[in-house]
């Protein structure tokens, strides 16, 4: 379980009166909750596996406001307490356990549409966090700086959730224009298949320049005459293509044993130690893995957006969602691929809380 405090500005009310509504959206991958502490003047918002269905209940009995009315476990609430609290649901599992939720909960609980929550939580981060938007800069591209994104211009939102969805925002209003299948479900799926690594936690860092022994390109294929087709030798000729190229492991492992033989019979040279270097760069590890998964996956979703920006007339691109995560260099990547596919003409931007923008918006919508 994740857990963290969205601090708003000091001038920020919601329609006048607080709101007692816990936002829930309840994804295929994570279940995000939000609620409003008045005193702190400050959103608090977590985030927990979904199909840990008794994790997500017991997090939501802990919120302060839905523990302080559920007494030692009995439904001790008078009809007028009740109505001090709601359960706003958004996300898939609004739908699926809608019914579990009334059975256990004394409180009014709503379903609201996932894009208008999403929407809502949208525009409420934009006017009232400081600095909500940021881009990756164009001189040093680890630098995150402050973005100029305007809420009323016309923008593509990339929402990548389990798959990804992609909205138009024009002078604040949302219209879905397409989804893919692409996203934080794929990532973590691919994941658990290749690798040991589970979660964002366990993922080290990879430069962007380290060489890469997994992902095939265009430089790998033509060598020296990519430069003579007018191609850059770094693009993406194949995710995961030098794997297709590489010898059987059985064949690896005997060329191996030859190689040690060899090695032992002869004086260990400076030459064989620039070897044994380069060999060790091409050893192929987890976290190898987990940023070739990343790529493909920002690639597809980058280009698919620049499509739609394009499609639509606009200038600018928000990605948000769980999958954009430092961790896996995502703003970097995504930029780069979009500053690629666009050819320089559209912006990325990116957002503040972004993981938890379906259940801020059903926390401050009004049901």
């Amino acid at each position: 379980m994740f857990k963290a405090s969205l601090t708003l500005a000091k001038t920020f009310t919601i329609n006048t009166t607080p709101t007692n509504q816990i936002g829930i959206d309840y994804g295929g991958t994570l279940t995000k909750i939000a609620y409003f502490d008045e005193e702190e003047n400050e959103f608090t918002t977590i985030h927990i596996p979904s199909n840990d269905f008794d994790g997500v209940i017991e997090t939501i009995k802990q919120i302060p406001k839905i523990k302080k009315h559920l007494i030692s476990g009995n439904e001790n609430t008078n009809e007028k307490q009740k109505e001090e609290i709601k359960l706003s649901m958004t996300g898939g599992g609004a739908y699926r356990y809608k019914t579990k939720f009334q059975e256990i909960f004394p409180f009014p609980i709503h379903t609201t549409n996932e894009g208008k929550c999403l929407h809502e939580g949208f525009g409420f981060v934009l006017q009232n966090v400081p600095n909500p938007t940021f881009q990756i800069g164009s001189q040093n591209q680890t630098e995150k700086i402050p973005s100029t994104f305007d809420f009323k211009q016309p923008a593509i939102i990339s929402i990548m959730g389990t798959g990804t969805g992609f909205f138009f925002s024009d002078n604040g209003a949302f219209r879905r224009v397409g989804g893919s299948g692409l996203g934080g479900g794929s990532f973590f799926g691919l994941l658990k298949l290749l690798t040991n690594l589970t979660d964002f936690d366990q993922i080290q860092k990879i430069p962007q320049e380290e060489y890469d022994p997994i992902n095939l390109r265009v430089k790998d294929i033509l060598g020296e005459g990519s430069e003579e087709m007018g191609l850059d030798g770094n693009l993406m000729a194949s995710f995961f293509g030098k794997i297709a190229t590489k010898k059987k492991e059985k064949e690896k492992k005997e060329e191996t044993k030859k190689m040690e033989k060899e090695i032992e019979e002869k004086e260990e040279s400076e030459k064989e130690k620039e070897k044994e270097k380069e060999k060790e760069k091409e050893k192929i590890t987890e976290n190898h893995i987990a940023f070739s998964l990343a790529q493909t996956i920002f690639s597809n979703v980058a280009q698919i957006s620049v499509l739609y920006a394009k499609q639509n007339n606009a200038k600018s691109i928000v990605f948000v969602g769980g999958l954009i995560c430092d961790k896996i260099l995502a703003p970097e990547m995504i930029t780069n691929y979009v500053n690629y596919y666009s050819n320089n003409t559209i912006k990325s931007v990116f957002m503040k809380h972004s993981t938890h923008l379906g259940s801020i918006g059903a926390c401050v919508l009004k049901n």
